[in-house]
């Protein structure tokens, strides 16, 4: 499926952004976390958290059902 910016009265094709080599797994993270609340009405909390043991890629905070989200 294509996708289309509008802009006034033109629509302006968006090319897909290439997610492949070695960065593309933190440029998708850093991505999600700029953009938590627009996307899943989420709040930061932190990044590449260590809990036991455990990395975790991103920590959120859903305020509607208060409650934490872990996104990995």
């Amino acid at each position: 499926m294509d996708f289309y910016k509008i802009e006034n009265t033109k629509a302006k094709f968006l090319k897909p952004k290439d997610l492949t080599g070695p960065k593309a797994e933190k440029e998708l993270q850093t991505f999600i976390e700029e953009n938590l609340d627009e996307i899943f009405s989420l709040k930061f909390i932190a990044s590449e958290l260590s809990l036991q043991r455990k990395e975790l890629d991103t920590l959120a905070f859903d305020e509607e059902n208060e409650r934490v989200i872990i996104i990995e």
